[in-house]
Formats: C-alpha cells, structure tokens, sequence
C-alpha cells in the first residue's frame, strides 16, 4: 500500500488519495469510526483468545445447544464458579481459577465474548451507511468493513455448527482458522486507516518534484 501511494498516489483506494489523505484522517467522523476499530480489533483477538481455553479444555463438548446451556440462558452460579477448581484453602483463588480452569465458565466467557463480538461488528459495518461517514470514508476501509462483517457471521454459523454437532474436527479446525481470518480482516480494516509511511510519503515527494521539473 506504501508503494502504491508513493508511486501512483493511490491511497485508500482513492486515485486522489496522495492528496487527501491527511484531510480524511483528520475529519472527526473519521478519527471516532478509528477509534472504535481499534477497540473492535482488541475485542475480536480477546475472543479468539478464550476461544482457545475452549479448545484446550475441550469446553465445547458441554452444553452443546445455542443460545441455552442446559435449558437456560447462563449456567447455575455454582457451576460458574465451582469450589472445587479453588486451591487455596480460603479460596481467594476461586474467580480466577473457575475463569481459565472451569470448562461451563470458558464457554460461557466466550459464548458472551462472541455475542458481543458480532454485535459490535454489525454495529460497525452499520455506521458506515450513515451519510455523513459514508461520504468521507476511504473506498478500501469501507470494503474491509463489509469484509469484516461477512467474516463475522461466517464465524458464528462455524461456532454455532461446532457446538451443535459435537465438536467435530473439519467444523473445529474451520472455526478456529476463521478466527484467524477475521482477526485479519479487522487488522486490514486499520490499515486502510492508516497514514502512509514516512518513507512513503518522502518518496512521493521526491518523484512529484522530479515531475515538476
């Protein structure tokens, strides 16, 4: 992308961009949609990351149902924070340890993680059909959007698909790698907000003068 603005002054997917690059990062609307990206982009890797103590605890194989777990919307309070994963006799150890050792407790982090996830996605990918937004948005970072929202709902159908039928191993390895692939999308989605790099943009300055003369 560098290259391509210090070349050809394509930035964003804007053949003016080389131009407008500074004046669209510095537009409020724009500076508060990156702002919440960012934010995005931490929840969804703080979702693949308990998606892992998932997978490492093989939490998937309870409560196999959506959006219930064992007829309700949450678990029994004493199943989400078991005394018998304390170590400490006083039990100070009790939240921490039902939160990374507790397999009802994982699933349910990252049942809610997930819900989260995908709402504040669609959110996302709402905001940027608001007019004023919409109409200083970069081409590119408005593609990642849509990209990123694709991706979260093909998320969920593999999640909820895993869930479902068991765990099994096609559905596991595809959800975990679409876990990867939004991550992705969403990093993409930052980058597109991102202003070209300082070489970049001295390069683009060097060859504008050499056209000059």
């Amino acid at each position: 992308m560098d290259w391509r603005y210090a070349t050809k002054g394509v930035w964003g997917g804007l053949k003016e961009g080389g131009a407008r690059w500074k004046e669209i990062l510095e537009n409020p609307l724009v500076r508060r949609f990156s702002r919440g990206v960012k934010g995005l982009t931490a929840l969804v890797f703080i979702t693949a990351l308990s998606g892992a103590f998932v997978a490492g605890l093989d939490a998937g194989l309870m409560y196999n149902e959506f959006p219930l777990m064992g007829g309700r919307l949450a678990p029994p309070t004493e199943d989400l924070f078991n005394p018998a994963y304390a170590k400490s006799p006083d039990h100070s150890d009790l939240w921490w340890r039902n939160l990374l050792e507790n397999p009802t407790t994982v699933q349910f982090d990252h049942r809610c993680l997930a819900i989260t996830t995908y709402a504040a996605t669609a959110l996302m990918y709402a905001s940027t059909f608001h007019p004023a937004l919409r109409a200083v948005l970069p081409p590119l970072t408005k593609r990642m959007a849509t990209s990123a929202f694709a991706m979260a709902n093909v998320q969920v159908l593999l999640g909820i698909s895993t869930l479902l039928y068991l765990v099994p191993i096609p559905l596991a390895a595809a959800h975990q790698a679409g876990s990867v692939m939004l991550l992705t999308t969403m990093i993409h989605l930052l980058i597109s907000l991102r202003r070209p790099g300082a070489a970049a943009r001295v390069w683009r300055q060097v060859l504008q003068r050499k056209t000059a003369a």
